[in-house]
């Protein structure tokens, strides 16, 4: 995995754990700003991965080799 891959995991898991500890405090809108903001680096980590993925994918020797 690319490290900027997961830098972007990390940053959704700590705003997902800090969005339930404002859940729990009672501060309804940081909450739900740290829960959208961890969904967003969610699906920023998954476009990551598919270009990531479709990148090496096209950098591979087409048809099988022979020796």
């Amino acid at each position: 995995m690319p490290a900027p891959l997961l830098v972007v995991l990390a940053l959704g898991a700590l705003g997902a754990s800090g969005a339930l500890l404002m859940a729990r405090l009672q501060l309804f809108l940081a909450a739900d700003v740290l829960a959208v903001g961890s969904a967003v680096a969610g699906l920023t980590a998954v476009v990551a991965l598919a270009v990531s993925t479709v990148r090496r994918a096209r950098q591979l020797p087409s048809g099988p080799r022979r020796r």
